[in-house]
């Protein structure tokens, strides 16, 4: 475990003097295995689940770490910490000196926990992302690698064509978007050379025509999105949801909004990709096997219709 002991939990959260370690790790075991161990990967994970890190940067995410595990197992706990089995069945915990808190002081207490404990998570991934050199494990990790066959790979990048509050977590989560798109647009629009040689960006041109492709990726990434109903999606963007707040109320865009959203981003993406193509025929000594490619394809049946990607 990343929390080890009641020391390190009452660090993180308010608990009462005589709370016990061993009630709060079940829900502790959930939450690092729901949320921990998936962003570090297992090799690191364990690795830190055995001994804390002694490197100062290492150690500071490893402190934000355990501040998000203590806060969502505490989120967790909330909704069975007044239930206690006996004899008779599930029961309300009472005493002589307290009682059960009201549904509104639970539903902040939840709201304050999950907020605490989705920025924990964010600042681990923001710094850990902003020095990757000194987390060696992470960065081979599936965690860390998978985004490596996308044009974008990095919050900042998908943050700068479109706001999701700078959020790792809703980043990693809109991966199979971004991929899905990049399957769809992508690859049978430049060939598979030409997008290897835009990606590796070795060139000036092909870092020039990666930002272009972010760009589009982006947009389309959004517009496939906003139909799908996975996200909270409001006026300041996109944001996920991990856990139901009861009393908690979302604004979201409507049906009429959410379309409207679908075919400006759509077209925003179909307008890069237009501006991605000319600018590669523009380069054909840069960009020889699209050129070829240009050359040699047969004619499309898609050209010259509305298909959104016939140019």
């Amino acid at each position: 475990m990343i929390v080890k002991d009641i020391t390190s939990l009452k660090s993180n959260v308010i608990l009462s003097f005589d709370f016990k370690y061993e009630t709060f790790l079940p829900f502790l075991k959930k939450q690092e295995r729901k949320h921990i161990k998936s962003l570090l990967g297992p090799a690191l994970y364990n690795a830190w689940a055995l001994a804390a890190p002694e490197e100062s940067i290492a150690k500071e995410a490893y402190e934000l770490f355990q501040e998000a595990s203590s806060n969502l197992a505490a989120l967790e706990y909330t909704k069975v910490g007044i239930v206690v089995p006996g004899k008779s069945g599930f029961l309300i915990a009472t005493g002589a000196d307290n009682k059960p808190a009201e549904w509104w002081q639970i539903r902040d207490l939840r709201r304050s926990l999950l907020t605490t404990g989705m920025e924990a998570l964010d600042e681990a991934l923001q710094l850990m992302e902003e020095n990757q050199d000194k987390f060696p494990t992470w960065i081979t990790s599936s965690g860390f690698t998978q985004f490596h066959e996308l044009f974008t790979r990095q919050t900042k990048e998908f943050q700068t064509h479109f706001n999701i509050n700078n959020s790792r977590l809703t980043f990693q989560r809109l991966r199979p978007g971004l991929l899905k798109v990049e399957n769809k647009f992508f690859e049978s629009l430049l060939g598979d050379e030409t997008v290897s040689q835009i990606k590796a960006g070795i060139t000036p041109e092909a870092k020039k025509a990666l930002k272009i492709c972010q760009a589009a990726q982006v947009s389309l990434c959004i517009s496939e999105m906003a139909l799908e109903g996975a996200y909270n999606l409001t006026a300041a963007g996109f944001s996920v949801s991990i856990e139901d707040i009861p009393g908690e109320k979302l604004t979201q865009l409507n049906e009429k909004d959410l379309y409207n959203l679908h075919r400006v981003k759509e077209n925003d993406g179909v307008e890069y990709l237009r501006r991605l193509t000319d600018y590669l025929r523009e380069k054909p000594e840069t960009f020889v096997d699209f050129a070829n490619k240009e050359t040699t394809a047969l004619p499309s049946i898609a050209h010259n219709t509305t298909s959104t990607v016939s140019f």
